[in-house]
């Protein structure tokens, strides 16, 4: 994929990200933050999520308190950020964690 293609998909997930969670925040508990490709999201308690764009090798990044360290590639068949490892997609997993650490409805 050429860097434009690469950055503008990578871009758009992450806005989506940002945006849920600044939606379903209604009550203002989490503290969240987009600036230059990273989203950082501590929760109520102190845990936090790290997710930022990897350009050199054309990922995200994501650091979750629930599941670790992850990379995703984007997998054009499927329109999916894909786990390096496990195949998990990087929307399911996010909701999965968000989920399990929080009782804030955000729908990835």
């Amino acid at each position: 994929m050429d860097e434009s293609n690469y950055h503008e998909l990578a871009d758009s997930v992450l806005e989506h990200i940002f945006q849920t969670v600044e939606e379903a925040d209604e009550e203002g508990v989490i503290d969240s933050d987009f600036h230059d490709g990273v989203i950082n999201i501590v929760l109520p308690d102190g845990q936090e999520f790290v997710i930022n764009k990897h350009s050199p090798t054309q990922q995200i990044w994501m650091s979750s308190p629930n599941s670790g360290a992850r990379h995703f590639v984007y997998n054009e068949e499927e329109n999916l950020w894909i786990d390096t490892r496990s195949e998990d997609d990087l929307m399911t997993l996010l909701q999965e964690d968000f989920d399990e650490l929080t009782s804030i409805n955000a729908a990835f």
